[in-house]
């Protein structure tokens, strides 16, 4: 047998495998560049600044749905630090995740394994009997708390505050260790890589860092101060994204478990609900319908639809990696998700008056409930858009809490049931569970594992967006912007133009299309070209063709030798055949396919990315009367330099 300080380290070590498996894809595969609302709902901040004109208002103004305050506030502090560098965020991102893991750590603690405060003294008058059995009168208070209790209250005893006390070797539990573990794999599943790697996700992650800490605190921080910290908490969720004011309503049971009722806890409740009512009229203050988006009661008319999505959004984090349809997949496991939480709650709402088991299942009931409240708004704001859209990879932490409040709440609940329950029950019932939990383990390792390409492919999709970000005042791509930057090109061009006056832009934006030898970067040049006119076969090669449309095609591949990675785009250059020397670009083509998924490789090695390129621009586009020649270059966005690829360039008149 091992020594006891092994198995907790080696239990240790497999909790925080996948946080730091997160760290290291991060801090691989992060690229600092503005992407999607971050040009209109954080940029804007810096653009305010520089003109003296940033408020308070400007802070607590609409996005989409969303009164992103809070996060707008580190966004902005973290952008003053870093001059805007996105990758600082990813790590608050990080953090937050990690704090809800330790949530998750706090509640087990404190309630898996039906955890009781050891006696402090032996007293005589307290007999060896079972729970319910009720106790001498002359027992008093100090008496009473010296006695083993479990975390909530028998039948015969009056309530008891029990606080933040927990035994310590409660948390090297099996229990405790499989719920952690299970937590650290759902809350740090590569499949999160858009909450992970997109800055503005701090939005999501930071009112799931509240909620969470708010549902141990709330029956653990002595009274008054958990209604303070909980008001504080329930404050910050509110206004980071839409449904954070389900906080408020969510903790109230655990509140009223945890306080018994009294003059001093009225008035709290009478703040507590003045400071709900006034958020809520504050958030809705001139707020206005989302453009673009579905009408509020568009679920009304669709209810099978409506259905879809919020089972889609229970199950999004076990529908990839298998063979079989992913909505098909979603479906089956929400749905299985759906069933094990009703039995669990119905179970516990009919044994109601056994305040032991109530207050151990409590905070997983509350867990749970994070994600059905999530899923239904979500579902309100965007079933409009399809029910595939609840499987979106930014949906995943919120999703997983139903799972992980589940691993807890069936062992709970099984254990409770089966004392009274028949052999042929109890084995009926462990089969069943255990075919549930064979579906879930296979769906979340596939999952897992599937995951993992997402996070170069994402990388190599941030690294071309960069690209066209940089040319955007010299080659104006505006349908590839709005394809892979941000749906309004020209919000990109005005805050892009804010960004690089102060700065906070990397790099600087081109003042010049032309590719120039031997010209540092800082005048009007793009970089060096460092190999020979006629391209190296290293770098890649293109190939042209006009076509009867009167469009010009171009395909071929593009890699970047020295970093062993494709380049992060192509550029497409015309050079007058009078006076060669002086290519200027004139398109910018992406390298891989943004919707072929990579190999699992990838993930370590980036020559393993896709390297194939391919364009289609209009003729029109090229100046007319002129004798030119066509080429392509690979684009390092790093180093700022371009490399002639091999082919023979496409002359035209």
């Amino acid at each position: 047998m091992l020594p006891r300080w092994v198995d907790r380290f080696a239990k240790s070590l497999l909790i925080l495998a996948p946080p730091l498996l997160i760290g290291i894809l991060i801090f691989k595969n992060g690229v600092d560049t503005p992407v999607l609302d971050e040009w209109d709902g954080t940029a804007p901040l810096f653009e305010k600044m520089q003109d003296n004109t940033l408020g308070v208002a400007d802070f607590f103004a609409q996005h989409n749905e969303h009164r992103i305050f809070f996060p707008r506030l580190i966004f902005f502090a973290l952008g003053r630090l870093t001059q805007w560098d996105i990758r600082a965020e990813l790590w608050i991102i990080w953090l937050l995740a990690l704090v809800c893991l330790f949530s998750v750590q706090q509640m087990a603690r404190r309630s898996v394994g039906a955890p009781r405060r050891p006696l402090r003294t032996p007293h005589p008058d307290l007999l060896p009997v079972g729970e319910g059995t009720a106790l001498p009168a002359k027992v008093g208070e100090k008496q009473l708390l010296s006695q083993s209790l479990p975390l909530g209250e028998t039948r015969a005893i009056p309530p008891v505050r029990l606080g933040p006390k927990v035994r310590a070797d409660l948390q090297h539990s099996p229990n405790t260790f499989w719920l952690m573990f299970a937590a650290s794999v759902l809350l740090f599943s590569p499949l999160g890589v858009a909450n992970f790697l997109w800055g503005f996700q701090v939005g999501f992650l930071l009112p799931l860092a509240c909620v969470t800490t708010c549902i141990w605190t709330a029956a653990s921080v002595r009274y008054p101060f958990n209604f303070l910290l909980a008001i504080i908490l329930c404050t910050i969720c509110t206004f980071s994204i839409a449904s954070g004011f389900t906080g408020w309503l969510l903790i109230i049971p655990v509140l009223l478990l945890a306080n018994a009722p009294s003059p001093s806890s009225r008035k709290w409740w009478t703040i507590w609900g003045s400071l709900f009512s006034l958020e809520l009229l504050l958030y809705f203050w001139d707020y206005e319908q989302p453009p673009n988006h579905p009408p509020v009661w568009w679920f009304l008319a669709h209810p099978i639809t409506a259905v879809e999505y919020i089972l889609l959004f229970f199950g999004g984090p076990f529908s990839y990696g298998t063979n079989l349809p992913p909505n098909s997949v979603g479906l089956g496991t929400g749905t299985l998700l759906l069933l094990m939480f009703l039995i669990a709650g119905f179970y516990i709402w009919r044994q109601r008056s056994n305040r032991s088991l109530v207050g151990e299942a409590l905070p997983w009931l509350t867990l749970a409930m994070v994600t059905v409240t999530s899923a239904v708004l979500m579902m309100i704001g965007r079933a409009g858009f399809g029910p595939g859209q609840a499987r979106a990879s930014r949906y995943v932490p919120f999703a997983a809490m139903l799972p992980i409040a589940l691993v807890a709440l069936i062992p709970l609940v099984y254990r409770h049931w089966s004392g009274s329950a028949s052999t042929r029950a109890r084995f009926v019932a462990k089969g069943l569970l255990t075919a549930s939990l064979a579906v879930l383990i296979f769906c979340t390792c596939s999952g897992f594992v599937a995951g993992l390409p997402f996070w170069p492919m994402n990388w190599q999709q941030r690294g071309y967006g960069k690209a066209l970000v940089s040319f955007i005042n010299v080659v104006p791509e505006t349908d590839l912007l709005a394809r892979s930057v941000f749906p309004d090109p020209a919000r990109v061009k005005e805050a892009a133009n804010a960004l690089n006056r102060i700065g906070y832009l990397r790099p600087p934006l081109f003042r010049s299309n032309q590719i120039r030898s031997q010209t540092g970067f800082g005048s009007d040049s793009l970089g060096n070209v460092v190999n020979g006119t006629n391209g190296d076969a290293a770098f890649g090669a293109f190939q042209f063709n006009e076509e009867a449309s009167g469009s010009i095609a171009a395909d071929g591949w593009a890699f970047l030798p020295d970093e062993r990675r494709p380049a992060d785009a192509v550029l497409i250059t015309i050079d007058n055949a009078a006076a060669r020397g002086k290519p200027e670009i004139c398109a910018i083509a992406q390298v891989g396919d943004p919707h072929q998924l990579a190999r699992l490789r990838a993930v370590w090695d980036s020559s393993a990315l896709p390297s194939i390129w391919n364009c289609r621009f209009p003729r029109a586009r090229l100046p007319q009367g002129q004798h030119y020649y066509l080429e392509a270059w690979a684009f390092n966005i790093e180093t700022l330099q371009a490399y002639r690829l091999q082919g023979n360039a496409l002359f035209l008149w």
